[in-house]
């Protein structure tokens, strides 16, 4: 186990260390703006779960692996079209379970997804995103096919002011037997010059949506603090005691975030924070419901590597 996880971070930093390469263009001049608006990101992020103890008893931790890249160009004065790719590797480690049969309910899950965003300008103050999207996620020998998830996010935002924009939306998915639709609320609000209140929405180990609290003492520094909710769905392989069913991840993140700025592209992020409210489930092929089991709050740590270009 320790010589594969070793392999695996090794892996993932190399990654890490191509992609910046990659992306660390020089500045790019105003005419060349002018004839190629293409922005892009790209991060890096390993997460480390504390282990934690299961409520039936057992206990399990987790390492998560994740990378993500992005890129938008203008294509009228009011529209822009993009593309992301994401990828998730995440081991988790159970011992002593009791519920789920007494087994491990799930090993390793890879997530793979893409999306293609439109953002629309339709007047100075009124932008609409459009985002379609499709993802594989599930263990490694799991049903391609079945482990499939498709579908969209919807939002719009009105800026009542440089200072302040307010906006709402809803996404609505399909897959893994379940259609699920959400609700949720957009916001920038610049309380002072220091002060500022959104929603974490670039690519991270906390992941979009939320809402976060941010100082900004000076143009090198960030803090923040804030919370979310997160829910993974995943097919399972045939193995386990739920063979091709389906495992689920539930909790709610609160987090403390240190961002340093390493020159006008890069930064570095770390996180710290707790995992509240956190349930496992596991599920038959068909949806229905075998067992779940809440566990601990579960401590948490995570380093983002991130460049735009």
């Amino acid at each position: 186990m320790q010589k594969k996880n070793s392999f695996v971070f090794f892996c993932f930093f190399l990654f890490c260390v191509l992609g910046l390469m990659l992306n660390a263009s020089p500045a790019t001049s105003q005419t060349d703006k002018k004839t190629n608006d293409t922005n892009g990101s790209f991060s890096a992020a390993p997460m480390f779960q504390s282990e934690t103890d299961l409520d039936r008893g057992g206990k399990f931790s987790l390492n998560h692996y994740q990378l993500r890249w992005a890129a938008t160009k203008s294509v009228s004065n009011s529209t822009r079209l993009g593309f992301n790719i994401g990828y998730d590797y995440l081991d988790f480690d159970f011992s002593g379970v009791s519920a789920f049969a007494g087994a491990k309910p799930w090993n390793e899950v890879h997530r793979v997804g893409f999306g293609l965003p439109v953002i629309y300008r339709a007047t100075e103050d009124w932008r609409l995103l459009f985002t379609p999207s499709i993802d594989f996620s599930g263990e490694s020998s799991a049903d391609f096919s079945e482990a499939l998830r498709y579908g969209a996010v919807v939002s719009a935002t009105y800026r009542f002011n440089p200072d302040f924009s307010l906006g709402a939306g809803v996404g609505i998915f399909h897959g893994l037997e379940e259609t699920n639709a959400f609700p949720f609320l957009t916001m920038y609000l610049k309380i002072s010059e220091k002060w500022l209140l959104t929603n974490p929405m670039s690519a991270g180990p906390i992941g979009p949506a939320g809402l976060e609290l941010i100082y900004l003492p000076d143009g090198l520094w960030e803090f923040g603090g804030g919370g979310a909710y997160r829910s993974s769905r995943f097919r399972l392989d045939n193995d386990g005691p739920a063979p091709d069913g389906i495992g689920q991840s539930s909790g709610l993140p609160a987090w403390l975030r240190i961002t340093r700025k390493l020159g006008r592209h890069h930064k570095l992020d770390v996180y710290g924070g707790v995992l509240l409210n956190g349930e496992l489930r596991i599920e038959d092929r068909d949806g229905h419901k075998l067992g779940s089991d809440e566990f601990d709050p579960a401590a948490f740590m995570a380093i983002n590597i991130s460049a735009r270009f």
